[in-house]
């Protein structure tokens, strides 16, 4: 007996001679269907491969591509071809975003689709197309010189701090000894650190050029001119101000990612890196390849790969010190003075984008210009109109800044206001 088989006939049984002929046929269907289905997979697999030799290979080139930990989605359709979709996430703070950017590679079985991360400014604010109003708003100042607290005098620094609740302007309000802070249309400033007459004590100022925000003790870094010393204000006043470099010959300062804090020289030209609780520092660079001695430099900016761009003013020219070089760098101007596209004449406040463009405040020549990466020429941004006080005009600019929707603010030193230039959105 065989118990472990299903349906199968005892060999001792009759045989119909009809059921044979029924079974053969049978038989021949089923082989008949075999080969169709062979026959159908073989065009299959040769269409297959038709399509992915047709296909060129397609290299795609990122700038900073970031491929670790790389999700990836097998999609089965053999439909799609090879195709990106660029997404992007504006970040505030910096003018920059990150630009998702899917790739898709085909293969006989499966289509493979990659993401991938591109550090970028988003195309629709692109630094390099960006243009803005040639007519400005005045958002701190403008009525004069004096010490009341809707003017300013003599202003020189500025640092904008736009966080999630409200944006600040402070500006050094250098020959009234004193930082101010704009809010967003305030009609007056508020006196934030100094405003206690020109001295030497701890509630004092002496003609302040630069300041910089510290966002991890909430407070305000001062280049307190004067006096030769750096010092911290703090935002909330809950704690006497301190000094935190003493007789230093500063005149702007800037602050890295690993909060480093940089410091240009006038006196003894020199830039200057300080770690936290350092009151020494390191010498970087002395001037143009450190033989061509710096004159006067003013203004610094260090990106986030702590590159430092230094107006060198009297030289009339913009140094970039790439991070642990030995030598420098003309990104802007050293053609002598003049008005000329590819001059400057008494070069101050700087900013740089992450597209390595470079921002200028040309001092003298009353305008704001900007310098794409490798550019022997720059264009101009802003002003340029001759030394005035109308809306497009400007007289002895210092300094500039950038709040998160892009617009542009210019210190606007002698008109005493500061002026900001919205970009334009078309």
């Amino acid at each position: 007996m065989n118990r472990n088989k299903i349906g199968v006939r005892d060999s001792s049984a009759s045989i119909d001679p009809n059921m044979t002929e029924s079974s053969t046929t049978s038989l021949q269907i089923r082989r008949k269907s075999i080969w169709r289905k062979k026959f159908i997979l073989v065009i299959a697999f040769g269409i297959a491969l038709v399509l992915t030799a047709s296909i060129p290979a397609v290299n795609i080139l990122l700038k900073n591509k970031d491929t670790t930990d790389t999700p990836t989605t097998n999609i089965t359709s053999m439909t799609s071809l090879v195709y990106t979709v660029p997404t992007t996430t504006p970040t505030m703070n910096t003018a920059s975003a990150v630009s998702s950017v899917y790739t898709v590679a085909i293969t006989s079985r499966s289509i493979t689709t990659t993401l991938t991360e591109e550090h970028m400014i988003p195309s629709a604010h692109n630094y390099t197309s960006l243009k803005w109003a040639q007519n400005a708003n005045t958002v701190a100042g403008g009525h004069g010189s004096g010490s009341e607290l809707n003017q300013l005098s003599k202003p020189y620094g500025i640092v904008i701090v736009d966080d999630d609740e409200h944006q600040m302007i402070y500006v050094t309000d250098y020959d009234n000894h004193r930082i101010m802070a704009w809010g967003f249309n305030s009609s007056e400033g508020q006196i934030v650190a100094g405003g206690n007459l020109q001295g030497t004590g701890i509630h004092q100022l002496n003609q302040p050029t630069d300041v910089i925000f510290d966002k991890k003790y909430d407070s305000l870094i001062i280049c307190d001119k004067g006096n030769q010393r750096i010092v911290r204000w703090f935002r909330r006043r809950e704690k006497t101000p301190e000094i935190v470099i003493r007789s230093v010959d500063c005149w702007s300062l800037a602050m890295d990612n690993n909060r480093n804090l940089y410091v240009s020289r006038y006196l003894n030209p020199e830039i200057r890196r300080y770690t936290d609780n350092d009151t020494i520092g390191t010498q970087l660079t002395i001037g143009y390849n450190n033989s061509i001695p710096f004159d006067e430099p003013t203004y610094i900016f260090v990106d986030e790969n702590r590159s430092i761009y230094i107006s060198d003013w009297g030289n009339n020219r913009v140094i970039k010190q790439v991070k642990d070089m030995q030598y420098n760098s003309i990104v802007a101007g050293g053609n002598g003075r003049g008005k000329d596209d590819h001059k400057l004449t008494y070069p101050q406040g700087l900013f740089v984008d992450h597209m390595n463009n470079l921002y200028v405040v040309d001092g003298d020549n009353d305008r704001v210009m900007r310098w794409c990466k490798g550019c022997k020429t720059g264009e101009k941004v802003v002003g340029g109109n001759g030394g005035g006080n109308q809306a497009n005009q400007l007289s002895g600019p210092k300094d500039l800044a950038f709040d998160r929707k892009h617009n542009l603010y210019v210190v606007d030193r002698n008109n005493h206001r500061v002026q900001r230039f919205d970009v334009d959105v078309n």
